[in-house]
């Protein structure tokens, strides 16, 4: 049924059976050889029988056509597997390299293949002769499946240890620090198995030296295994590594600097350096330079040159040089000046001399020279010299200078030079006849026109004429004319005039030319037909038992020429004649001529006051005669430079009074009164109880627009006239008509802008006054003269210029004159307060004791027209306050109020006594207020706050 696999087919035949043999036949299958198909192990294997044949009794009666197969196995032959285990190095675990051998049970010529696997130290460490195991397997071969082998087997072997080596790792850099060690910063083993504990420990790393280099050799020193499994390996190396030493950065700071501009980079500043490393030094210090050499500010400085000694030539530092940005180099001032100069005057401003330029900084040139000018072309010392134009070469503009050009105040153009020619058109002339002058100048050259005046000169006396070209001169000739009536103050005599040159073009110089010029007197002629003399021709002793009177005289000089002179230039003399013997009256010698009228210098005249003596005689006559002397003259022996003063002794008694205001309309003298404005009086003049002399004062209020120089200003002015001496009174019957001279005070009354009183100013004292007071009834005239000590005449209330003398004038209505003798008159506006006792209307006036005893303010009360305003300024309202006024009639009061534009404002109707308040609507601003009534008008301002 089965066999062991013997290698080859033959089987052990056990029984040989027929089938279909019919019984009982004998017959026998018999023989054969039996054989497996094939030599090969297996179940139920085809077993052949081949060979056989029949056999026995029976045998030829069958036919054997085929022998069945029957089925063996062959079963597997034992064979005995050995194996042999390589030594080896240790690899971390027990597994062993072996191999596999028949040892025994192997057919011959049998391809039978055997295997080892699973081949196992007895462990994993390293030692000798160690034990290995392995499992053993048939493997292959053509006769494989027909054997059978031992699973296991086992040997001998050794385990050596494992050559292993080292790395490690270090900072991949470093910076330079003067040493070669190394910072170790992994240590690792290369072939140690995992997961065995082994480690790579201690030693020192450095590099093969201190300098800086990229990939340099670092070196461990000193590493040795550890671990619990480190007895398995066997340390032969440990490789190096490569790590950079980078350079050490060290700063060289460039520093701040400011400098003026040098024509260089360069810095006095050192950089700030960085520490060095311990033995390392500089071996060249650094410097630092600007980045450029021209001027501005936030400039970088950069820094440069720093050698070190560190044994490497330097290269173990990185040197940074680090900029500055706030460097400055600040423009560098250069001065040009310029240089004296002096020239003639030649209509430019060029300069022949170059200014003066210090030197340049090096690299620097001059590309254009400066030059100076003078700051005009016009002619003058100290003149400016200017200078300009300087271009320098530095490579930035001329930028790197801030170029001064400093003047100089020394320049010299002088004049040119003018030649003057004078020429007048008479050589000997009459005071103040006309005269020309005329002036030829000419200029050294024509650059520019000549320009300026002629100052003609005589005595004190100037005119000036503006010159003008004269036409057609081609030489640049102008001419100077003045045609003018020589000035009253060149009396008679001779004179050097001269004319002087003086430039507007400051260019040309003045020049000067005289001649000599004679002056000879004018005649002089009488004011009136009856001739030279205008003053009283008949005067009063002081009293019936006196001899002295006291008379006014008066010359009146006219210049009849048709070209006027001025008689202010004459002198007056008075002279008793006797027969042929001229006397000279001494208070009333060498007078001064003054105008009547201060635009009309042809008329004026001379007074004095000149006491008379008849003795004792009752009336005298004395013949006077007239010398005119100085720019005048005439011929005293002449019939109308004599008159006639005849003296009286007066009848005992008589008295003048009045009050209140006349209409300026034909008033005369240096401040002659404003035309239809009023100049108001007061006088109140008698004799004493003992008939003797007499007493008393006037005062006149006199508004004027001319000032005490008899110029018209257009100021209202106030000028008082007060007497404080009586010379004379004189009263005539039947028509009363009443004379009286004295000496007076002349002051002007001034005031603020808003019309308050702040000063009185005196201007001439002890001048003669005359006042002619006439009434006849109700007929009533005053006639009003004061005469200026310097000749002419300060105030004349109606002036006739045929008479050269002050004429009577009607009074206005409401104002009154009273002469003794005078008459009577119906009641009029004049009535004074009961208890000053003032006079009754419609009687005969009766000057009482009281009226007598007025003092001088309490009659101003009385008869002048006041108006004031309170408070003034005012920030809220005015109140008007009338003072002065007459109350008999209470005539009507109108008050009106103008802004500065004219317009009006406000405006009122009323009496005296009416409240006149006005102003609370008004403007911050000038107001000015005007108060009639009847023919008193007052005007002052108010100011609004």
């Amino acid at each position: 049924a089965t066999k062991v696999y013997d290698g080859g087919t033959l089987s052990n035949v056990l029984t040989r059976t027929l089938n279909g043999v019919i019984s009982p036949d004998v017959v026998i299958l018999d023989g054969g050889t039996a054989n497996y198909d094939n030599k090969n192990v297996a179940n139920g294997k085809t077993v052949a029988l081949t060979g056989a044949v029949l056999s026995g009794a029976d045998a030829g009666n069958y036919n054997l056509t085929s022998v069945a197969t029957t089925i063996a196995d062959i079963t597997p032959k034992a064979l005995v597997i050995s194996i042999t285990a390589e030594d080896k190095e240790y690899d971390g675990d027990a597994v062993a390299d072996v191999t596999a051998a028949i040892a025994s049970g192997l057919v011959t010529d049998d391809d039978v293949e055997v295997s080892a696997s699973n081949g196992e130290f007895e462990d994993k460490n390293v030692g000798d002769d160690k034990e290995v195991t392995a499992d053993v397997a048939i493997s292959g071969g053509v006769d494989a499946g027909n054997y059978s082998a031992n699973t296991t087997a086992e040997t001998m072997a050794d385990i050596t240890a494992l050559v292993i080596t080292g790395n490690f790792t270090v900072d991949a850099t470093k910076v330079y620090d003067g040493g070669t060690l190394s910072n170790v910063l992994t240590r690792t083993l290369n072939g140690v198995i995992s997961p065995d504990v082994v480690i790579l420990d201690g030693g020192t790393a450095n590099y093969d030296n201190k300098n800086v280099a990229n990939g340099k050799t670092v070196a461990l020193t000193g590493a040795v295994l550890s671990g619990s499994d480190a007895g398995n390996y066997n340390l032969t190396s440990v490789g190096t590594t490569t790590a950079d030493i980078t350079q050490r950065s060290i700063d060289v700071t460039a520093q701040s600097d400011s400098r003026l501009y040098n024509g260089t980079t360069s810095s006095a500043v050192a950089p700030v350096v960085g520490a060095l490393q311990t033995s390392d030094a500089i071996g060249t210090a650094p410097i630092q330079v600007y980045d450029t050499r021209n001027i501005g500010s936030n400039k970088t400085m950069t820094a440069s040159g720093l050698v070190i000694n560190d044994g490497n030539s330097g290269n173990n530092y990185a040197i940074t040089y680090i900029s500055n940005l706030t460097g400055v180099i600040l423009v560098r001032p250069i001065t040009i000046t310029a240089v004296t100069d002096t020239k003639v005057y030649d209509g430019n401003t060029s300069s022949d001399k170059l200014p003066n330029v210090p030197a340049l900084q090096t690299g620097d040139a001059i590309g254009t020279a400066p030059t100076q000018v003078y700051d005009t072309e016009l002619a003058g010392t100290g003149k400016t010299m200017t200078a300009s134009g300087l271009v320098i070469n530095d490579n930035n503009n001329g930028d790197n200078y801030a170029i001064s050009y400093v003047t100089n105040t020394t320049g010299v153009i002088t004049q040119a030079s003018t030649a003057l020619t004078l020429t007048l058109s008479g050589y000997s002339v009459r005071y103040m006849d006309n005269l020309t002058y005329t002036a030829k100048i000419t200029p050294l050259h024509t650059v520019t026109p000549l320009t300026g005046s002629v100052n003609f000169v005589i005595g004190s006396v100037t005119y000036n004429a503006v010159v003008v070209p004269i036409p057609g001169a081609s030489d640049g000739s102008v001419q100077a004319m003045v045609i003018n009536q020589l000035p009253a103050s060149l009396l008679p005599g001779g004179y050097q005039v001269e004319a002087t040159f003086v430039s507007t073009n400051n260019n040309y110089s003045g020049s000067t030319d005289t001649k000599e010029l004679i002056i000879v007197p004018r005649n002089a002629t009488p004011n009136a037909a009856s001739g030279f003399y205008v003053g009283d021709g008949f005067a009063w002793t002081t009293g019936p038992s006196t001899s002295t009177a006291t008379v006014t005289m008066v010359a009146a000089i006219k210049d009849l020429a048709t070209l006027s002179g001025d008689v202010r230039g004459a002198k007056v003399s008075f002279y008793f004649v006797n027969g042929t013997v001229y006397t000279a009256i001494p208070s009333a010698q060498n007078l001064p001529v003054g105008l009547v009228d201060v635009t009309d210098g042809s008329i004026g005249t001379a007074s004095a006051i000149v006491q008379l003596n008849i003795g004792s005689a009752n009336s005298a006559s004395f013949q006077i005669a007239i010398k005119i002397t100085g720019a005048y003259t005439n011929n005293m022996g002449d019939p109308l430079a004599q008159t006639i003063v005849t003296v009286s002794k007066p009848v005992t008694g008589g008295f003048i009074t009045g009050g209140s205001n006349l209409t300026n309309s034909n008033s005369s003298g240096y401040i002659k009164g404003a035309s239809g404005l009023n100049t108001d009086y007061q006088f109140d003049i008698q004799y004493t109880k003992s008939g003797t002399n007499p007493k008393g004062k006037a005062k006149i209020f006199v508004r004027s627009y001319y000032d005490r120089n008899g110029i018209l200003d257009a100021k209202l002015h106030t000028y008082i006239i007060t007497t404080n001496a009586i010379a004379l009174l004189n009263v005539g019957l039947p028509t009363a008509t009443g004379t009286f001279s004295a000496k007076a005070n002349l002051v002007e009354q001034i005031t603020d802008e808003y019309g308050n009183i702040t000063a009185v100013e005196a201007i001439e004292g002890g001048s003669t006054f005359q006042m002619v007071a006439f009434q006849n009834a109700c007929e009533q005239k005053i006639a009003i003269t004061l005469y200026r000590k310097a000749g002419g005449v300060w105030f004349s209330s109606n002036w006739d210029g045929t008479a050269a003398k002050s004429v009577l004038q009607d009074v206005n209505s409401g104002s009154q004159v009273y002469v003794f003798g005078g008459g009577t008159c119906p009641p009029t506006s004049l009535k004074t307060e009961a208890a000053k006792g003032v006079i009754t209307p419609a009687t005969t006036p009766v000057i009482t004791p009281e009226i007598q005893a007025l003092e001088k303010a309490e009659i101003a009360e009385l008869l002048l027209f006041n108006v004031t305003a309170y408070p003034n300024p005012s920030a809220d309202y005015f109140t008007l306050k009338l003072q002065g006024m007459l109350n008999e009639e209470m005539q009507k009061v109108e008050v009106n109020v103008f802004d500065l534009l004219g317009r009006q404002v406000y405006t009122k109707q009323g009496n005296a006594q009416d409240s006149y308040e006005f102003g609370q609507q008004f403007q911050v601003g000038v107001y000015l207020v005007t108060v009639k009534q009847g023919n008193n008008v007052a005007s002052l301002k108010v100011i609004k706050k």
